[in-house]
């Protein structure tokens, strides 16, 4: 038989999540969206410019600022020991 598992494990694990997606979230790709190939550098005069040579995606302009999920995050609240729960009758 497999060990219980507790809310509070299950909330853990859902902030771990989002903590996870935003580290993600704020950092420039390392690979091209749309081939997986890995992005190189731009010119001198672009340095912060990063491009895939087989399709021409650039990021920054080609970028989509992807949501956060919101199945897994939504009504959640960061709080210690906060659960948005069903509350007394419910």
């Amino acid at each position: 038989m497999g060990c219980a598992t507790s809310w509070y494990q299950l909330l853990d694990i859902r902030k771990h999540a989002r903590q996870e997606w935003h580290f993600w979230n704020d950092r420039p790709p390392i690979a091209c969206p749309i081939d997986g190939q890995p992005l190189l550098t731009g010119p001198t005069s672009q340095a912060s410019t990063l491009y895939c040579p087989f399709d021409g995606w650039q990021w920054p302009r080609d970028w989509i600022q992807p949501s956060e999920p919101i199945g897994l995050f939504g009504g959640l609240s960061s709080a210690e020991g906060s659960y948005p729960g069903p509350g007394p009758g419910g």
